[in-house]
């Protein structure tokens, strides 16, 4: 199981480094209605991340499940 996050960690890094959520931050704070806007954004980037976790977790379960 290490192995495997070993072998993943630099793709893990790439993602966490994307430009995007940078530019979108930047563009919420300088925008009208950056209260709300933020709000909304860090809301559905934990949503987001809540539901790939779960995901993950559940694709984990299954395929331990089913090696042994």
């Amino acid at each position: 199981m290490l192995q495997i996050l070993g072998d993943l960690l630099p793709y893990a890094v790439a993602v966490s480094l994307s430009p995007l959520p940078i530019i979108a931050t930047v563009m919420l704070l300088l925008g009208r209605s950056c209260t709300g806007g933020a709000a909304v954004f860090v809301a559905a980037r934990l949503a987001t991340a809540a539901v790939a976790s779960g995901v993950v977790a559940a694709l984990a379960g299954e395929i331990a499940g089913g090696a042994g």
